[in-house]
């Protein structure tokens, strides 16, 4: 007798796949990959938002052990330009945290190079999770104005001339920040208001939301809003970007002195 291809020599059958049988395991496997994919990604992302929330807890940290140096005093967010000219480094061993403009060229004194002698490590600037790095290599940004900010008279927090505010004049330092994750902008400011507008500027990187250091020093994740805060003192959004409105919950950023 003749054997079929589906014969075998000892005479057992011998059956492969089908075409359509190939199809659907792909399709089930597609169906799962789908499925799980986006899980781990998740997964590897609050892997991710857990280093930076580290990150902020070193930093907030560190802000903390410089105003033990200064009075019980923060840095300001900008003290302006320094005397030094393009090719010196105010900041020996991290050049990319410095801020460099005018004409000439010249560094300014910026809150990153004030915590950085405390911090030793540039890396802790930098989030795991954004995609580019801003400006003074940090992705992270400290309140510009927003402090008491019922009015319009907006007090400035980590800006201008002058000294920075004191620990002792927080009357709520476990719920209002002084940083968190940075959108982007120049130089590392949140809750900035300039020519008639404002630039919250709160990133959504951390599946949502965003990671916040306190002035008592401790650190917690949030969900990024996008409420307007115009009845808080502050400007419209910018509105040629959307991702500029992002702030965290109003109530961690508007300590009544």
């Amino acid at each position: 007798m003749a054997l079929s291809s589906r014969t075998t020599y000892s005479g057992q059958s011998r059956r492969g796949f089908t075409l359509i049988e190939l199809l659907v395991v792909i399709a089930i496997i597609a169906i799962l990959a789908a499925i799980l994919f986006p899980v781990f990604a998740k997964a590897r992302e609050k892997a991710r938002q857990s280093s930076c929330l580290s990150n902020i807890k070193q930093i907030a940290l560190g802000l903390i052990q410089y105003t033990q140096d200064y009075d019980e005093r923060f840095p300001l967010h900008n003290v302006g330009y320094l005397s030094a000219t393009y090719g010196d480094t105010p900041t020996p061993g991290a050049p990319d945290l410095n801020w460099r403009t005018g004409t000439p060229l010249c560094y300014q004194y910026t809150w990153v190079t004030g915590v950085y002698p405390y911090l030793k490590n540039a890396q802790i600037l930098r989030c795991p999770s954004a995609s580019t790095t801003v400006n003074l290599g940090c992705d992270y940004g400290m309140p510009n104005y927003g402090y008491n900010s019922s009015t319009n008279t907006t007090v400035a927090m980590f800006v201008g001339a002058g000294v920075g505010p004191s620990m002792g004049s927080f009357t709520r330092p476990a719920e209002t920040i002084m940083l968190a994750d940075k959108y982007s902008g120049n130089p590392q400011y949140l809750h900035m208001m300039s020519s008639g507008v404002t630039y919250a500027a709160t990133s959504n990187r951390h599946n949502e939301g965003a990671n916040a250091g306190f002035v008592d020093g401790h650190a917690k994740w949030y969900k990024t809003e996008y409420s307007s805060l115009e009845a808080y003192g502050f400007a419209a959004p910018y509105a040629a970007d959307a991702k500029y409105a992002g702030h965290v919950p109003v109530q961690c950023f508007r300590d009544p002195f």
